[in-house]
């Protein structure tokens, strides 16, 4: 009950107004004599207004506060209703319920419950099968350990774009200087939000990230054969006749190619046997979302300009970042298996 005055306090502020002192002189002199600086004019004139309206010095405040208008009743419908309908907004909370409260009182009773509204992840629609295959292959890979998660190269393809428009890119400007050239945001045109660009090849491994290849075209078997056997035997010489390392790529047509799987048993090529719809298990995806991430909302005049600052960016990526992601693959792999196959959040 620290809120409440004393009745020393109320004694003192009916003497002072008697006196013909100011609601605000009397609110300094109390916060002043009894180290209350937290006492307003608008306390002050209200113990007086109570004075003179009931003649007595008591507190008439709600010592327990305003009443509340939901019943607990009303709050567990509430957060049941909320729990099996999480898109709904709260308007729609107070008309299918028909609670006649005020947007506010409904919100307070959700964020209290920390049912609070947050942006939706995106993730991939994984198949019932796929899930299913996640699980088993999550479970396999368990088995093996991190010494034979450190031994896998990851692989994948990326997309890039000149223009790299992003809703959350801020600016410092004054309110008349939205379209102004130095805080503006291109994006391409004809409908394409990020104009032209191209694809890059790229891998990793436990000591960092690997070779970068830009793509030429689409990607078919034999132009992705012709890739592999130009860039695996230089940077990844132990992938082939079981010499220690893993190569990995996914189930992308142009990876599974008659062309490339014949190349890869030919050459003896060490392989993993990977799952669809999985790259939150595929490490060099992290690193793609690193370089993308530092290109957000910056315009290049040209593709050879992305391509140059796509490398620089990819050879700032710390080899520390690497091997923390090597290191967070068992929590990826126990986070499939608990979700039963189903996204991640990897």
């Amino acid at each position: 009950m620290d809120h409440l005055l004393s009745e020393q306090i109320r004694v003192e502020i009916v003497a002072l107004a008697r006196q013909g002192l100011s609601y605000r002189a009397i609110a300094r002199i109390i916060g002043q004599r009894f180290n209350r600086p937290s006492i307003t004019h608008g306390t002050v004139s209200y113990v007086w207004n109570n004075y003179l309206r009931f003649q007595n010095l008591q507190n008439h405040w709600n010592l327990y506060g305003r009443p509340r208008i939901l019943s607990q009743r009303d709050q567990r419908q509430i957060i049941r209703y909320v729990k099996r309908n999480r898109r709904v907004t709260v308007q729609q909370v107070i008309d299918d319920l028909g609670l006649n409260v005020h947007r506010m009182t409904v919100n307070n009773v959700l964020t209290q419950n920390e049912l609070m509204a947050r942006r939706a992840r995106i993730a991939i629609l994984i198949s019932s099968i796929n899930k299913a295959n996640r699980v088993i292959f999550a479970r396999r890979m368990l088995r093996m350990g991190q010494d034979y998660w450190d031994t896998i190269i990851y692989s994948d393809e990326c997309m890039f774009h000149i223009f790299n428009p992003s809703h959350r890119t801020l600016v410092r400007r004054r309110p008349n200087e939205r379209m102004d050239e130095a805080n503006l945001q291109y994006r391409g045109g004809g409908g394409s939000r990020g104009g032209r660009g191209f694809m890059v090849w790229g891998a990793i491994s436990v000591e960092g990230v690997g070779p970068l290849v830009r793509l030429q075209g689409r990607q078919t078997g034999e132009t992705y054969v012709a890739l592999l056997r130009r860039e695996l035997p230089r940077h990844y010489r132990n992938a082939f006749n079981g010499r220690g390392l893993v190569f990995q790529d996914d189930l992308a047509p142009c990876h599974r190619a008659r062309a490339v799987t014949a190349w890869k048993r030919r050459s003896g090529l060490t392989t993993l046997n990977w799952v669809a719809q999985s790259p939150d298990l595929n490490l060099i995806e992290n690193v793609w979302g690193v370089i993308d991430g530092r290109l957000s909302g910056i315009p290049f005049d040209d593709e050879d300009a992305l391509w140059e600052e796509v490398q620089l960016q990819s050879r700032r990526v710390r080899r520390e970042y690497i091997e923390q992601l090597y290191a967070s693959y068992e929590r990826r792999l126990r986070a499939v298996i608990r979700f039963r196959g189903g996204p991640t959040g990897y």
